[in-house]
C-alpha cells in the first residue's frame, strides 16, 4: 500500500488542480503556449505554500479568489517581461528601456521579501542598462546621446555601490563582459565610479 501524502502536500495538490483548471478555462491557448504556464503555476504554488496558514483559514470560495489573484499577478508580471523583451528584440530600445524600468518598479517592493523577485529585478536592471545604452547609441542629438550614455554608466556604478555581486550569482561577470564589449559604456561607468569615490573622500564619515 502506497503511503498517503501529508496534509500540506494534499492541500497544495488540490490548489495545483484548481490553478491548472483555471488556466485552461480562462487563458487564451496562444498565451499558454508562449509563457510556459507550468512555471507560472509552480511559482503561484510556492507563494501559496508561504502563506498556507492564511489561505487555509479562508472559506473554499475565498481560497479560490486568493489563488486566482496570485496567478493573475504572476501572469501580468510575465506579460510585462515578455513585452520588454520583445521591444528589445525588435531594436525598439527606447520602448524597451521604459518597459524594463516599469517592470523594475513593480518588482522592487518584493526584492527583500522574495528571492525570485530579487533575481528577476536585477535581471531586469541589466536589461534596462543595456537598452538605455543602445538607445543612446542610436541618437543623433549629441547632447541627448551623452546624457543617456552617462545615465547608463551611472546606473552600473550605482548598482556596484549597493550590490557587491551586482545583484546575484553571475551578474558581475555579465556586466564586466558588457563593459569590455562596449568601450563607450565602460568609459562612462569608470567616470561615474571615479566621481563617486571622489565624493566619498571629500565627505568622510
Amino acid at each position: 500500500m502506497s503511503p498517503q501524502p501529508d496534509p500540506v502536500n494534499r492541500t497544495l495538490e488540490q490548489f495545483r488542480a484548481y490553478l491548472e483548471c483555471l488556466t485552461f478555462i480562462t487563458i487564451d491557448p496562444r498565451l499558454r503556449r508562449r509563457f510556459g504556464f507550468s512555471d507560472l503555476i509552480q511559482k503561484t504554488l510556492v507563494e501559496a505554500w508561504h502563506t498556507l496558514g492564511r489561505i487555509e483559514a479562508l472559506e473554499p470560495e475565498a481560497q479560490k479568489r486568493w489563488l486566482r489573484r496570485m496567478l493573475v499577478h504572476n501572469l501580468l508580471e510575465q506579460i510585462d517581461k515578455e513585452k520588454a523583451a520583445l521591444f528589445e528584440d525588435w531594436g525598439k530600445f527606447r520602448d524597451a528601456t521604459k518597459a524594463w524600468l516599469d517592470l523594475m518598479g513593480k518588482l522592487q517592493p518584493e526584492v527583500t521579501k522574495k528571492p525570485k523577485a530579487k533575481e528577476q529585478y536585477y535581471e531586469a536592471y541589466y536589461s534596462y542598462v543595456f537598452c538605455l545604452y543602445k538607445y543612446a547609441q542610436g541618437l543623433d542629438d549629441p547632447k541627448k546621446k551623452t546624457e543617456n550614455m552617462t545615465r547608463a554608466g551611472k546606473a552600473i556604478a550605482k548598482l556596484e555601490e549597493t550590490q557587491a555581486d551586482f545583484g546575484g550569482v553571475g551578474m558581475k561577470e555579465k556586466y564586466m563582459q558588457l563593459l569590455d564589449k562596449e568601450p563607450p559604456l565602460k568609459k562612462e561607468y569608470l567616470a561615474a565610479k571615479a566621481a563617486g569615490a571622489k565624493a566619498v573622500n571629500a565627505n568622510p564619515k
